[in-house]
């Protein structure tokens, strides 16, 4: 059954174009809703500060969606409780997402009259 899911067929989420919402400003970071378990961090770009509000749609590259390491002494993980990604900018609807581990639809051949 969880093979057969849709966040299984997802697939590995490193490098992956993703679509998110602003959903809080603090400071020159954004906390960036992009449908996992936890918002992404990003640091607002300098040349655009005032273009990001909440609620805006945004373009992130993500790197790791929950950052957590082992600490010193530590026998278990502890996690920071965010995402790691990069902000590629505003979305805009031309731009698509990407799935690297998705395989090209297969082209069914013609019929043959």
């Amino acid at each position: 059954m969880l093979r057969n899911s849709i966040f299984v067929q997802l697939g590995n989420f490193e490098k992956r174009l993703v679509v998110g919402t602003v959903v809080h400003r603090i400071k020159d970071d954004l906390y960036i809703d992009f449908g996992l378990k936890f918002n992404a961090v990003c640091k607002i770009p300098q040349k655009s500060f005032d273009s990001f509000c909440i609620g805006k749609k945004v373009l992130l590259k993500l790197q790791d969606p929950e950052l957590s390491h082992r600490f010193l002494g530590s026998k278990v993980d502890l996690t920071l409780m965010e995402a790691d990604a990069y902000l590629v900018g505003a979305y805009k609807e031309t731009d698509k997402p990407t799935n690297p581990n998705k395989p090209a639809k297969a082209i069914k051949p013609a019929k043959k009259k």
